[in-house]
């Protein structure tokens, strides 16, 4: 088992070469690709994205985002790491808004005459930031996709780095667009038109400058490797461990590095959003219930008026994987594991609450399946359970619940009049190409077109943020 740091949490990575090379402070005037700091490393190369010196480029070109808070440029090499510039940082957010400060760094620009948006080669992104506050601080940090306005930019999946105090960290965020591709489709074309690196911070608890956190940012470079970065389907990466002589089959105990990314957090607030890392469950405190490894959710606290619908969500690519191994071939049209004996296995995993003595918290866990192509998402199955304080909880369904066709309108379909008729065939597999399905129906059927997603989710809560610890998602035979 690989086991995870557990000062690095989810998301997703990236960027740019092999080995790394400490960087030199440079005082060039870069304007233009011809002009910009390299060197050359082993089976690649290494560029200076960002020294923040002399040149008043590399601090223009930072774009923040709504209510960051401030920036300003440093002169003193006190809190330069080399040199004598870099930037100071002073991120606040917005609870009215529900967002978390955050800004990113350009690829591009016109102006400059720069273009790095091509990451076919980009094997990590370096940078150092000093944490001048008491404590560790989280950083998330990701790749800007698309730029659509000043504050309108789509961002890909990140990673959580934790900073420590009084201290200047080195931070590797390495590229690799196969995991991504878990929990957000990544294309070929995105690869090649990465428009920046975002750096996202934790709301501050004032929102008053004078008690703003405070950081400095120097040195962000690029690096390169021979090899190109490519993306395969989601499924290849994912595997299970199977015992079919005793009908249990592991789908993930955070044991592999992929399995990292199978969760994603979700919310329509920035503020809200879980932070997700994966850890040794003994340096926590607790017992795994499965190897030595579980993921860890800080759940931030929220509000209880304005709605930000925290959840995690389960990659459907789990859940398609499993169905094609184990449950129904759909090529051959034939199931694995015969359904008459679908209410004998059961999808399972366990949450462990963090929490004072007689203490309990709810979760509710919802499993949902795309309906009628991808307009609109219903509800398959839902369970709500009290997790009492410090010990493990079991939530599980059986094969047969999620696909019981007197349970639920995703297993009908419309005839030409309208009509309401059951569905042929295992109906929570029926994932195949909603296209193909509306042409076979005459342009009136309206089909399951996905295996079911899974969602965590709970309601917003006020006072200190809590945690959660989740491990041994499996299949079994009861």
């Amino acid at each position: 088992m690989k086991k995870i740091n557990k000062y690095i949490s989810f998301a997703m990575s990236a960027l740019l070469a092999t080995s790394f090379v400490a960087c030199s402070k440079n005082d060039k005037n870069n304007t233009s690709n011809a002009e910009n700091s390299t060197a050359k490393i082993e089976n690649g190369y290494r560029v200076e994205l960002a020294t923040f010196e002399k040149s008043t480029k590399d601090y223009s070109l930072i774009k923040l985002l709504e209510d960051f808070g401030k920036i300003t440029r440093n002169q003193n090499a006190e809190y330069a790491k080399g040199g004598n510039g870099s930037v100071k940082l002073q991120p606040i957010g917005s609870m009215y808004l529900g967002v978390n400060p955050s800004f990113y760094y350009p690829f591009t620009s016109e102006f400059y005459d720069l273009n790095y948006e091509d990451f076919t080669n980009v094997d990590y992104i370096s940078f150092w930031m000093y944490n001048d506050n008491e404590e560790d601080k989280a950083l998330r940090v990701g790749l800007v996709s698309t730029v659509k306005g000043v504050n309108n930019v789509t961002k890909m999946p990140s990673q959580t780095f934790y900073l420590k105090p009084k201290s200047w960290n080195l931070v590797k965020y390495y590229i690799d667009f196969n995991t991504m591709n878990i929990t957000q489709e990544i294309t070929e074309l995105m690869i090649t038109s990465v428009k920046g690196v975002y750096f996202e911070f934790n709301r501050s608890a004032s929102e008053k400058m004078e008690d703003a956190p405070v950081y400095y940012l120097d040195d962000i470079n690029l690096y390169y490797k021979d090899t190109a970065n490519t993306v395969s389907d989601a499924s290849q990466l994912i595997t299970f461990d199977a015992d079919e002589e005793s009908g249990v089959y592991e789908l993930c105990d955070f044991e592999k590095v992929y399995q990292k990314y199978i969760f994603a957090p979700n919310s329509t607030k920035s503020l809200c959003l879980p932070q997700i890392s994966v850890v040794n469950a003994e340096s926590e405190g607790i017992v795994a219930t499965s190897g030595t490894s579980v993921m860890k959710a800080i759940l931030p606290a929220g509000d209880t008026v304005n709605g930000s619908y925290p959840r995690l969500d389960l990659s459907r690519n789990v859940i398609r994987k499993f169905y094609d191994q184990f449950v129904y071939d759909y090529d051959t049209k034939k199931p694995i594991i015969p359904i008459e004996d679908w209410d004998k296995y059961r999808i399972a995993y366990d949450v462990y609450y963090v929490g004072e003595e007689r203490e309990t918290f709810d979760l509710v866990n919802q499993f949902y399946s795309l309906y009628n192509g991808q307009f609109s998402w219903y509800t398959r199955a839902v369970t709500t359970t009290r997790m009492k304080a410090n010990e493990w909880t079991t939530y599980s369904w059986s094969l047969a619940e999620l696909s019981d066709k007197r349970n639920s309108r995703l297993d009908m379909t419309r005839n030409e009049a309208g009509q309401l008729i059951p569905v042929e065939g295992p109906v929570k597999v029926a994932y195949e190409d909603y296209a193909a399905n509306f042409d076979k129906n005459g342009g009136a059927g309206q089909r399951i077109t996905d295996a079911g997603e899974i969602y965590l989710t709970y309601g917003e809560f006020t006072g200190e943020d809590k945690v959660i610890y989740i491990d041994n998602l499996r299949v079994y035979k009861v």
